[in-house]
């Protein structure tokens, strides 16, 4: 049979595939075929429809040659989709082959897709810009039943082209290869979207219920497990010249994989970043268990990190301009959708090396665990101005550690931070649901050699902490150094150690519970309650105070050096329980407190929120004595036995000892200016008060602090049976001025204190006015009146051991030994003008006189007066005038007290020996109210 011309109008073919469940029906078939007798070639020409898809088809097939294969040439275009393909070649019979070029144009492949996708009922979205636009393959093909090749393959999209080849042997395993070379790739355009597509069909509505009923929800489909052909084999090699990317040009990228096996190697793949950074890593990747695993290993060094950082997104600028330059990073990576682990970390950053390993392990709530150890890490040299934080938020920013686990084990070696070098600086815990659990922490040395260790939990990251038994410890040997190394001053009762600080906090800032020891040299401080409303701006507080020391003597050496205290102090204790806050005050109750065998209990109270904070306070004491806290005047010299050396007894002429040179006060501004600073009301009330050698019966002193004006309202005591009482004003400003009024009565001298050396009964009253900021300028303002009036006075004393005012009642003592009198009465007016206490006259017994005057000021006396014998019986073999003139004068420490001026015993010849110098010593002095330092 032989035919010319057959046309096939409007015709139907079936197409069906039972093996791969192909069955497809083209329509429309319109085809002209044409055959040319006299050479035998053949042509065909004409359209189909498949899918909606209106195709049209021409061919034309050679005649036949010595050659068994044909020349072949066949164009199919899609005309509604702007594509066209065509192969011009030859085609071979036994075996077929082909062997030509093979060409595919499309107009615009954005439109195409969206043609095909209205076409075919799908919804289409938004593709890559470059798409919109031309597109095309030429290649040359050779394709034979064992497999094809397209040489010389070129692919453009858009402004993309890749020239390559490509390959498949269809041989016992199937192999696909191809290679492609890209001279510029801008993925910055693929990122940008053209216009998107959708078509006008709507997925289906969510099946209705009747009512009162509820539609399941189907089951969420299973994984499918992850595989890897194995009877397959693949391998591409792609590089590109230049990458665009964010605005830079990565360049030399080169990708290297191939499939054998069922395991996806990848031997090369590197890339040339900006900063002159490069990139590398090798691995593989293997179906494990159903699902993929990756094993890589990565090195990225750097010259220029800043640039890498600022191309990444990341701005550098406030890090200083010399860090941040250097790069250096090598690690093996072992990831799957389970675990991701690092190990082999290397990272040099700039001069810092950091070694360590990281796992991850991702899902809804992932989990890390990390280690980094690092020699040297200098944070001052990278450290940024720290970023505004949200008022009262102590943890902002770290909302992230809520949804992630963690295990910790970071350790530095040396950290630079604050231009200060910590060493040993370590953190190990684990964080797990938003809680982190330090199970050791801190700095083995820091500032000055203190170390810090950290314990136990903390949550409530992106808000405010929680602490759970979190423990802080600290521990300074010298803690001058620190604080130098601070530069900071330090106190004097800091230069001993070593300090040790431990705490214990529990809750929120909200009611923070504290629990903390300080030791400090032999000092110990334990605190413990709760902190309140720390957050609120008006918090409250409730703790418990324990402070002890052994020796106070001891302790008040090292907080003021300069002062010696006569002591022995004893054991020093201190308890209450402090509580209140702003708004409320502050309430020091249950004071326990106690300095060897002295106590005092009470409370204070102080309120914070007035002009001026007030205190107010009730002190009690069963038995204060203030003897041992009385500073203490050193003495120039002392008997071996520490007692005082008594001076020579003479009677004409006494020179108990030389005068000295008058000795100024301290003019050194008193500190009352912190008398303007509180209001104060204060109670003390004690069964007994001991002063020096002064014992004070049930005393008590209601003191007031107003308005910078300290004043005694009602201070009382028994002293020697009698009485004493005393008011006094103080007032801080413009000039400090001071009133005094006392009065005694009935005070019996003997009876005033266990080492009493005078007796008689003493009875005063004192108006005393000053004004002055030191005690100079007070003692020489002092002014005012007063009376004294005593009883059958008599000294005690061994001679010489008068001190101060008492060299007055060691005056009358030595009349009463002149005298035989038991005692001697004296009374008089006392005026006190310029710091000048002047008598004129006292009344020494019933017809005596005394008139001088003891100058505070200069800390002198000066007085003389008779006192007549009346037939008292003199001593033995002395001759005596009447009356007894007696003098007194020089400094109060050491005085010249002269009785009578006669010799009374015959005047020594020439050869007589020299009487021996009466002894004279300085004695040390041990006053109530001081002297002046020397």
């Amino acid at each position: 049979m032989a035919f010319h011309s057959v046309r096939v109008v409007d015709g139907t073919v079936r197409l069906r595939l039972p093996a791969s469940d192909i069955d497809e029906m083209i329509t429309g078939l319109a085809l002209t075929f044409r055959a040319q007798a006299e050479d035998g070639s053949f042509s065909v020409q004409g359209g189909l429809t498949t899918r909606g898809l209106d195709l049209t088809l021409k061919g034309t097939l050679g005649a036949p040659t010595a050659d068994p294969s044909r020349a072949l040439s066949l164009s199919v275009d899609f005309p509604a989709g702007g594509v066209r393909a065509e192969y011009t070649g030859s085609v071979g019979v036994a075996p077929l082959a082909l062997s030509g070029t093979l060409g595919l144009g499309i107009d615009n492949a954005s439109r195409l897709a969206q043609t095909l996708a209205q076409r075919l009922n799908a919804t289409l979205p938004a593709l890559p810009l470059p798409l919109d636009g031309k597109a095309g393959l030429n290649a040359r093909l050779s394709a034979a039943p064992d497999g094809l090749a397209l040489d010389d393959l070129v692919i453009r999209v858009g402004p993309t082209e890749a020239r390559g080849s490509l390959g498949v042997s269809l041989g016992a395993v199937p192999r696909l290869s191809s290679a492609l070379r890209l001279t510029r790739l801008d993925l910055d355009a693929w990122t940008r979207l053209g216009p998107g597509h959708e078509t006008t069909s709507a997925p289906p509505p969510p099946p209705e219920a009747p009512d009162g009923l509820s539609v399941p929800l189907p089951a969420p489909e299973a994984t499918p497990a992850f595989t890897l052909p194995t009877a397959l084999e693949a391998s591409l090699d792609l590089s590109a010249d230049a990458v665009l990317l964010k605005g830079s040009a990565l360049r030399d990228v080169a990708v290297t994989a191939q499939l054998a096996k069922g395991t996806l190697s990848l031997p090369r793949l590197k890339a040339r970043l900006p900063g002159a950074s490069d990139l590398e890593a090798q691995g593989r990747l293997v179906a494990r268990d159903g699902k993929p695993v990756l094993e890589a290993g990565l090195t990225a060094t750097s010259n220029d990190l800043r640039a890498l950082l600022a191309w990444a997104g990341f701005d550098a600028r406030t890090v200083p301009g010399e860090r941040l330059r250097a790069l250096d990073l090598q690690a093996s990576l072992t990831g799957s959708p389970d675990l991701i682990r690092l190990t082999s970390l290397t990272l040099t950053l700039d001069t810092t090396t950091v070694r360590g390993a990281a796992v991850l392990r991702p899902g809804e709530r992932p989990g890390l665990g990390l280690t980094l150890i690092a020699d040297t890490l200098n944070l001052d040299a990278y450290r940024p101005s720290p970023p505004p934080r949200a008022p009262g938020l102590w943890l902002a920013g770290l909302d992230g550690l809520n949804a992630l686990d963690a295990n910790l084990d970071l350790r530095v070696g040396r950290l630079i931070v604050g231009e200060e070098t910590l060493e040993g600086v370590s953190l190990q815990g684990s964080l797990i649901q938003g809680r982190l659990n330090l199970t050791q922490g801190g700095v083995a040395r820091a500032l000055g050699g203190a170390a810090l260790t950290l314990t136990g939990g903390l949550s409530g990251f992106g808000g405010q902490p929680t602490f759970h038994g979190f423990g802080v410890g600290v521990t300074v040997p010298t803690p001058a150094r620190t604080l130098h190394a601070l530069r900071l001053a330090s106190p004097a009762f800091l230069t001993e150690g070593p300090l040790a600080v431990s705490a214990v906090l529990d809750g929120p800032l909200g009611a923070l519970s504290l629990d903390s020891t300080t030791h400090l040299a032999d000092l110990d401080l334990q605190v413990s309650g709760t902190l309140n409303n720390l957050v609120s701006g008006l918090p409250t507080i409730d703790l418990g105070l324990d402070l002890a020391h052994p020796d106070t003597q001891a302790l008040v050496r090292t907080l003021a050096p300069e002062t010696s205290l006569r002591g022995p102090l004893g054991p020093l204790r201190f308890q209450g329980q402090l509580s209140g806050g702003v708004l409320s005050g502050l309430s020091l109750k249950n004071i326990e407190a106690s300095v060897g065998p002295t106590q005092v209990t009470g409370t204070l109270d102080l309120t914070v929120l007035a002009l001026r904070p007030r205190l107010s306070g009730q002190l009690q004491s069963p038995d204060l004595d203030l003897t041992p806290f009385l500073p203490v005047q050193r003495a120039a010299a002392l008997l071996p036995s520490g007692r005082l050396p008594p001076r020579a007894f003479t009677v004409i002429p006494v020179a108990l000892t030389s005068s000295g040179p008058a000795t100024p006060w301290p003019d050194t501004p008193l500190a009352l200016d912190a008398l303007g600073l509180v209001n104060a009301t204060v109670t003390l009330d004690a069964g007994r008060v001991r002063w020096d050698t002064l014992v004070f019966e049930t005393p008590s002193l209601d003191l007031q602090l107003e308005d910078g004006v300290l004043t005694l309202t009602d201070g009382k005591a028994r002293i020697g049976g009698g009485s004493l009482l005393g008011k006094g004003r103080l007032s801080v400003a413009p000039v400090p001025g001071w009133t005094l009024d006392l009065e005694g009565r009935d005070i019996a001298l003997d009876q005033a204190g266990p080492s009493a050396l005078a007796r008689g009964r003493l009875g005063f009253d004192l108006a005393l006015t000053a004004q002055g900021a030191s005690v100079r300028a007070v003692v020489g303002s002092l002014a005012g009146t007063g009376r004294l009036d005593l009883k059958q006075a008599d000294w005690r004393g061994e001679p010489g051991t008068g001190r101060g005012l008492s060299v007055i009642l060691e005056a009358l003592g030595l009349i009463n030994r002149v005298t035989g009198a038991p005692g001697t009465d004296v009374s008089g007016p006392l005026t006190i003008e310029r710091g000048v206490v002047a008598f004129d006259p006292l009344t020494l017994g019933p017809h005596g006189r005394l008139t001088g005057a003891l100058d505070l000021a200069t800390w002198s006396i000066t007085a003389a007066g008779h006192l007549p014998l009346e037939g008292k019986t003199p001593l033995k073999g002395v001759k005596l005038p009447d009356p007894l003139p007696v003098t007194v004068s020089g400094s109060l420490d050491r005085p010249v007290i002269r009785v009578a001026s006669l010799p009374a015993t015959p005047r020594p010849q020439d050869d007589d020996p020299v009487p021996a110098a009466a002894p004279v010593a300085p004695r040390p002095v041990l006053e109530t109210l001081p002297p002046p330092p020397r």
